[in-house]
């Protein structure tokens, strides 16, 4: 375990030691929209409990694009990638799992009303189309549980978002979200679902150099709970972003602050890089 843990800091390391920077935005809120299209590859890397012995490379990958169709209006897309592998030691016998697979893809818009220089409110909507893959993408729930609707399978999602950030070039960053997620079934037998997300971002810009933090949150307002609170998962990450003209290079950890969810996995290390292209 502390060997992956050494080799993933390392890679971190290697990516953000590249000589050229963009501005990077968020974690693991909504992106605020470019003036610029960009794209963006990410690893998220999951750290369990220690009868599981996952290899370096298994987590979520996923590319994301931001495309300018006009002054006020963005086409956003993500398509998210899940690949586990590890061992497990039981008692008797130990045993090997390894498996591949895409999770739903988001394909949306993003709205850009007139706002001061240092500010932005944005609203977001789109659909996750029903492209999971059942055997792989289960995974990635405990990866990223804020963005679910990438990895529930045989299911079509809905997905609405407001967001207002204060980022002025120098000093104190903070933003909010929030917004519906709806779920209908592809398959016979399952429900529509609805969830809420929520969350919250606060850093502090010096130069190039944006240290930030974000609490992120889940209600689940469909279906049954034994009680009210076990329809909430909350979140809270932390790291950095460095800023240039190119590349945008940004490095986090997130840990569950729910009960079940933080007795089965550590943390999450996330590593994102995103590109301007114009």
């Amino acid at each position: 375990m502390k060997n992956i843990k050494f080799k993933a800091l390392l890679f971190s390391i290697i990516i953000l030691s590249s000589p050229e920077f963009i501005s990077a935005q968020t974690f693991n809120l909504q992106n605020i929209p470019s003036e610029k299209t960009q794209f963006g590859l990410r690893f998220d890397k999951a750290f369990y409990s220690d009868e599981y012995n996952y290899s370096t490379l298994s987590g979520v990958y996923e590319l994301n694009l931001d495309i300018p169709l006009s002054r006020k209006l963005n086409l956003i897309a993500s398509v998210p990638y899940i690949h586990t592998s590890f061992q497990a030691d039981y008692f008797v016998e130990s045993g090997g799992y390894e498996e591949g697979g895409l999770g739903n893809i988001f394909i949306g818009l993003q709205t850009k009303p007139e706002s001061p220089e240092d500010s932005r409110s944005t609203i977001s909507f789109g659909v996750f189309l029903p492209t999971a893959d059942k055997e792989a993408a289960f995974s990635g729930f405990f990866v990223n549980y804020y963005y679910l609707q990438k990895y529930l399978p045989n299911s079509l999602g809905f997905y609405f978002n407001y967001a207002y950030h204060k980022m002025p070039k120098k000093g104190f960053h903070y933003g909010v979200e929030g917004g519906p997620n709806i779920k209908i079934p592809t398959k016979k037998g399952l429900n529509t679902e609805l969830f809420l997300h929520y969350g919250g971002s606060a850093g502090y810009q010096i130069d190039n150099f944006l240290v930030n933090a974000e609490l992120l949150g889940v209600f689940i307002a469909s279906g049954e709970a034994a009680e009210f609170s076990d329809r909430f998962v909350h979140l809270i990450d932390f790291g950095f972003q460095l800023n240039g003209d190119v590349i945008s290079p940004e490095i986090f950890y997130e840990i569950y602050l729910k009960d079940g969810f933080n007795d089965y996995i550590d943390g999450i290390l996330g590593i994102g890089i995103n590109v301007s292209v114009n």
